[in-house]
């Protein structure tokens, strides 16, 4: 296996292999979030195509994304697969999400990307509870071999990584 030479790797994944030791490091929902000051409250994932969308990525013209929507006492789980072209498609998420604060545009990102600028009334999730579904999944692991395999050095790597993505944004002292 090509993992074979490596200590440690980072994966998204719903499911990891089962011939490595697979440490969960961070889960996150992926949400659509607009400026505060502008943000349309949307009612159906559909209504993105009304809007200017910016994705992380490049992913082409035209794309059919799936949204899932949990289900509640109220209504059963949804899901919604909706077509749009993204108006801007980056590598900078840190960029899109700068882009979404000052402007009419709506940022696909990761929860814990946008939880600052969410916390300081800057964003606006524009789809309640709707997530969007990666095909990798929402879960971010540490893949290592075995514990008789793996050296300290690859075991204080997750440790240390684990400390970090449990200490809040911004307090992390590097």
């Amino acid at each position: 296996s090509d993992l074979e030479s490596i200590d440690v790797g980072f994966r998204f994944t719903a499911t990891p292999p089962d011939d490595y030791v697979a440490t969960p490091l961070l889960t996150f929902a992926i949400g659509a979030y607009a400026a505060t000051a502008t943000a349309p409250v949307l009612a159906d994932p559909g209504q993105l195509a009304q809007h200017n969308c910016m994705l992380f990525g490049h992913w082409g013209q035209t794309l059919a994304l799936p949204w899932y929507r949990a289900a509640t006492v109220q209504q059963p789980a949804q899901r919604r697969l909706v077509e749009f072209s993204p108006a801007v498609q980056g590598d900078d998420l840190a960029a899109l999400i700068a882009l979404a604060e000052v402007g009419d545009a709506i940022v696909f990102a990761p929860d814990f990307a946008v939880q600052k600028a969410v916390d300081a009334g800057r964003l606006l999730n524009v789809l309640p509870n709707w997530q969007l579904q990666l095909p990798e999944g929402n879960s971010v692991y540490a893949l290592s071999l075995p514990a008789r395999y793996a050296g300290e050095a690859a075991r204080a790597l997750i440790r240390f990584v684990q400390l970090q993505l449990a200490t809040p944004i911004g307090a992390a002292q590097l």
